[in-house]
């Protein structure tokens, strides 16, 4: 199990590092389309890749007839935490009577 918490770090830190660095993409130039499809392909590949280790550990999360209760119950935690920060977002974006570029700095940060 050692191995699968290192491989879920260093993929989640890859997945976190080039989905932030995307955001430097305008300052590359010319070349900035070629470096953001980089960016973004390694950070997909950061993010699905700890996916698949974050499921390998059900197993050792509970024993295997109460699997079902906690992958569920996880889901639905990531479910409403989603859904709350993407009412936050509406609220800020089309209800708060701002300048834009502050609305999209506060949701994209």
């Amino acid at each position: 199990m050692p191995i699968k918490k290192k491989l879920l770090k260093w993929y989640t830190v890859a997945g976190i590092l080039f989905t932030a660095l995307m955001g430097a993409a305008p300052y590359f130039g010319s070349q900035a389309y070629i470096i953001l499809a980089l960016m973004y392909t390694i950070g997909t590949i950061g993010f699905t890749g700890g996916n698949v280790i974050y499921y390998s550990f059900m197993p050792y999360l509970a024993p295997r007839k109460c699997q079902d209760h906690v992958s569920t119950w996880g889901y639905a935690y990531g479910f409403i935490g989603g859904s709350s920060i993407l009412i936050f977002h509406l609220v800020v974006l089309l209800l708060l009577d701002w300048d834009t570029n502050f609305k999209m700095a506060i949701i994209f940060s």
